[in-house]
């Protein structure tokens, strides 16, 4: 290409060069909606609702039935059952299930290791 056909010279932007003398004002925020009455059978049901844990499908799903079980599981059972790694069941029933879905967990000992079940069901 020949130095000719392109245009390599910087072109000057073109400014406004006249000033107003403008005053900027904030425009005033609209006045809002008085609020809906209140509705105390609402709040019940949405009470009630937060309370009872929604129970969860899939894999976590079926975690909650080995736990619901009068006998309870181990990480061993469920890790058998979903086809996770024991650290995933453990991280799974304290995240997801505990925190998340609000389930109330509880172990304890025995000879054949560590038992999980859900608080407040029947024990074998």
């Amino acid at each position: 290409m020949s130095a000719g056909a392109r245009n390599l010279e910087p072109t000057m932007a073109k400014t406004n060069t006249s000033k107003t003398n403008t005053v900027r004002t904030r425009k005033e925020k609209p006045e809002l909606p008085p609020a809906a009455p209140e509705n105390p059978a609402l709040e019940t049901a949405a009470i009630l609702a937060s309370d009872t844990p929604k129970p969860p499908r899939g894999k976590l799903g079926a975690v909650v039935d080995l736990l619901r079980r009068p006998e309870g599981a181990t990480i061993e059972a469920i890790a058998k059952a979903t086809g996770w790694q024991a650290h995933s069941v453990r991280g799974a029933m304290s995240g997801s299930l505990k925190k998340k879905h609000g389930f109330n967990i509880v172990s304890e000992a025995s000879d054949a290791g560590r038992i999980y079940r859900l608080a407040g069901e029947a024990k074998a």
